[in-house]
């Protein structure tokens, strides 16, 4: 048969696809992954998560705006009354002398987080008064200036004024990592419960197994009873039996019911997939990442960065003040505003000044304390992470061997369970057969429910071993959110 290779490289891809969808089998938390993200983002620990946030992020648009222009607009009247007796104004008579100005002024002002802060104004004034015997005189001033203002010691560092917005940036980021961890936490609050529930599903249909085998076994009894095989007293145990195991049926029927309620009452009624049954941990161990590279320890690092920076503006604080101050502007005046603006284009008339102002704190001890205080204050933070790492590290290592020791025990219970339904099969036969009594298959029988109710128990043991050391390595598969 001839093959062309079109044909050829088709089969090897359909192959090749159906190997390994065959070899990479779906993760047992795959279908509650698919149904958590509805009961996730209704969970009132995720709303307050999600809320902060948003609370986080308006902080850093208030901090933002402190480094925004800022316009200003000044508006004033000024009412003097003066007595003078000057000759020129008054022909040596006493006489009263009355001043009103009106001022207004606008600008916009630029803080810089160097510590500078430009400023461009326009300013007018109007002024009327009765000086020189005249009834009313009136002038006009106007004046547009540049100044500029720069913190040569305290303040002056980009890093400590910048400190309050950087701060609000990283409580940003470490709310969203929280967030994370909220939903990673409340998801595996979720599975607990899951598991939990079919555990009770498992061991509810165990005990109905069980009872189907004593009624079986109740049966034959009564068989064997009529045939004069066995005494009455034997068929008394095994109706006992039967008894025992209805009341033990019973009660895990209870327990199943209170286990979805509980579920219900925890996440509403959601549709939730089927419990895993007879599923086993996987046989290897999540990626465990450095601890640097987990939530908590990005949490972590941030409170120390946080610290540093609150350490450096205790620093800048205690610095004296150093003020320079530049300015320049022009001016006219007249007797009317238009005229007085006109005259503000005469690059003869204008005014510069500079200034240095000084400023120290007498007996500083208060800055002093803050800045040894907020030293400590990050050693402290810094020997917390090394804490926490070395706790992360534990909890790590107990989890790891939790889970290994888990998954062994299942292999063990498995072994136990084979080895056991091998002996309770030979029994039965030798029952048909005449060589065994019904009392040894009864008991290999018990033998047997035992070896697979403690197989359903390591297995769920192991699912939740699985869960407590994918929550501490972020390992933990998460649905999808809107956030």
């Amino acid at each position: 048969m001839n093959i062309t290779a079109p044909a050829l490289c088709v089969f090897l891809c359909i192959t090749t696809l159906a190997w390994s969808s065959a070899a990479e089998p779906e993760h047992w938390l795959t279908p509650l992954v698919e149904a958590a993200a509805s009961p996730l983002t209704h969970r009132s620990e995720v709303n307050q998560a999600q809320l902060e946030v948003r609370r986080s992020r308006l902080a850093i648009d208030r901090e933002q705006a402190a480094w925004r222009p800022r316009f200003f607009a000044d508006g004033s009247h000024n009412r003097r009354v003066e007595s003078s007796n000057d000759a020129t104004e008054t022909g040596n008579q006493q006489r009263t002398i009355r001043v009103n100005e009106v001022r207004s002024e606008v600008g916009i002002a630029q803080p810089l987080a160097t510590g500078t802060n430009v400023q461009i104004s326009a300013l007018s004034s109007r002024e009327t008064n009765n000086r020189a015997n005249a009834l009313n005189q009136e002038s006009w001033v106007s004046r547009v200036r540049l100044t500029i203002n720069q913190e040569l010691l305290r303040g002056r560092n980009r890093d400590a004024n910048l400190a309050p917005l950087n701060d609000a940036r990283e409580q940003w980021e470490g709310d969203q990592e929280r967030l994370q961890q909220e939903i990673a936490l409340s998801f595996r609050h979720l599975a607990e419960q899951w598991i939990a529930y079919g555990r009770s599903v498992a061991a509810h249909d165990h005990a109905e197994e069980t009872l189907a085998s004593a009624s079986s076994t109740l049966e034959l009894a009564q068989a064997r009873h009529h045939a004069g095989l066995v005494g009455r007293s034997e068929l008394l145990a095994r109706e006992r039996d039967v008894v025992e195991q209805q009341a033990q049926l019973g009660r895990l029927q209870r327990a199943m019911r209170s286990e979805r309620e509980q579920l219900r009452m925890s996440w509403g009624d959601v549709a939730l997939p089927p419990p895993p049954q007879d599923v086993d941990s996987d046989d290897t161990l999540p990626d465990i990442p450095a601890f640097a590279e987990t939530i908590r320890g990005q949490l972590a690092a941030r409170e120390i960065a946080a610290q540093q920076r609150a350490s450096h503006r205790a620093d800048q604080a205690g610095m004296d003040s150093l003020t320079l101050s530049l300015g320049a502007g022009l001016s006219g005046r007249d007797g009317d505003g238009e005229g007085s603006w006109q005259q503000v284009n005469d690059a003869d008339t204008y005014d510069v000044s500079v200034g240095l102002r000084y400023e120290h704190i007498i007996g500083g001890s208060r800055e002093r304390a803050e800045r040894q205080r907020s030293r400590i204050a990050l050693r402290q933070q810094r020997l917390a992470y090394q804490a926490s790492e070395r706790e992360w590290h534990l909890s790590v290592d107990r989890a790891v061997r939790t889970l290994l020791d888990a998954r062994s025990d299942v292999h063990e219970r498995a072994r136990i369970r084979q080895a056991v339904g091998e002996e309770r099969d030979l029994i039965a036969a030798e029952l048909s057969e005449g060589t065994a009594s019904i009392r040894e298959l009864i008991d290999a029988e018990q033998r047997l429910r035992s070896a697979e109710q403690a197989l359903i128990n390591a297995r769920y043991s192991a699912l939740e071993s699985e869960l407590i050391l994918r929550e501490l390595t972020d390992t933990m598969p998460l649905p999808e959110i809107d956030l």
